[in-house]
C-alpha cells in the first residue's frame, strides 16, 4: 500500500515521506539521525538519565522538523520516547500532551481495533485520570471518564474480557467513576 499508485492519498506514504521540498538526501540524513539520536536516547533512559534523554529527543525533533512529516515512523517513534522520557521526570501534564500527539497517528494508521491503539487509548486515559486526581479538577476526570470508557471497549474486543489487562483497565475506570463522584458530592 505504500509504493502503490492504486492509493496516491494513502495515509501510509507519511510513513516513510519527507515534506514537500525536503530532498531524498535530506530525509536520508533526518532518518539517519533520528534513528541514532533514539538509541542514544534509549540508552540515557535505560540508564535513568532522564533529563538528557529529553534533551536529546527534543533536539532529534527539532532537527526533524521541516524535512519529515510529522507521522513519518522516526518521527512517530520520537514522539513516542518523548512521552517516556516526560514520564520517566514524574512530569505528568507534558506526558499526557505528549500521548496526545500520538492519538491521532495511531488512530489514522491502526485498525479501529488494534491492540496497540486499545493500549494507547488506556494508557491516554489513565494519564488523564492522574492529572485530574492531583489537580482535583473535574474537568479532565470527566474527560478521563470517556476515553477510559473507549479504552475499555477496545480491550474487550482485542484482549477479551476476561484478560487481566481488560481487567485492570475496567477496575482503573470504575476507580476513575468513584472519585469522579466523591470530588461532585464535595
Amino acid at each position: 500500500m505504500c509504493n502503490t499508485e492504486l492509493y496516491p492519498d494513502s495515509p501510509f506514504r507519511a510513513l516513510e515521506a519527507g515534506l514537500e521540498g525536503s530532498s531524498p538526501d535530506e530525509v536520508r540524513v533526518a532518518v539517519e539521525r533520528g534513528v541514532e539520536s533514539l538509541k542514544r536516547a534509549k540508552y540515557l533512559m535505560d540508564m535513568d538519565d532522564w533529563r538528557r534523554a529529553l534533551v536529546e529527543i527534543g533536539s532529534s525533533l527539532s532537527r526533524q522538523a521541516g524535512i519529515l512529516h510529522c507521522m513519518h515512523n522516526v518521527t512517530l517513534t520520537t514522539q513516542e520516547q518523548l512521552y517516556y522520557a516526560y514520564m520517566g521526570l514524574e512530569n505528568l501534564p507534558m506526558a499526557v500532551e505528549a500521548c496526545e500527539k500520538l492519538s491521532e497517528p495511531y488512530q489514522r494508521y491502526l485498525p479501529k481495533y488494534h491492540p496497540v491503539l486499545g493500549s494507547h487509548v488506556f494508557r491516554l486515559g489513565t494519564l488523564l485520570f492522574q492529572l485530574g486526581v492531583f489537580s482535583k479538577n473535574c474537568h479532565k476526570l470527566s474527560e478521563c471518564l470517556t476515553v477510559l470508557t473507549k479504552g475499555v471497549e477496545h480491550l474487550r474486543v482485542t484482549h477479551g474480557p476476561d484478560h487481566p489487562y481488560t481487567q485492570y483497565a475496567v477496575a482503573t475506570l470504575e476507580k476513575a467513576q468513584a472519585v469522579l463522584s466523591m470530588l461532585s458530592e464535595a
